[in-house]
């Protein structure tokens, strides 16, 4: 494709050698990345940012049905059975 752009501004890429341009991207940084989100998660847990706020932070839809959360579905009907009756 930069070939295609560099013949229509009527460079030779052959000709360009050393000189031919490149695309170059920076890898995401994995470790920040998980770092960033880890503390989003930690300001939740501590009461420092609304639900609303860590969802849209990572990029997920705000609005959620909390009947449909892990907690709701798994962790508290768990609690519920193994409760002493």
């Amino acid at each position: 494709m930069l070939e295609h752009l560099l013949l229509d501004l009527g460079f030779d890429p052959r000709k360009l050698g050393d000189a031919m341009p490149k695309l170059m991207f920076n890898d995401p940084d994995l470790d920040y990345m998980i770092k960033l989100r880890t503390h989003y998660t930690y300001l939740y847990e501590h009461s420092v940012i609304t639900q609303t706020e860590v969802r849209t932070l990572l990029g997920l839809n705000p609005t959620v049905d909390q009947e449909d959360m892990y907690i709701y579905r798994v962790k508290i009907p768990t609690l519920l059975l193994s409760a002493p009756s």
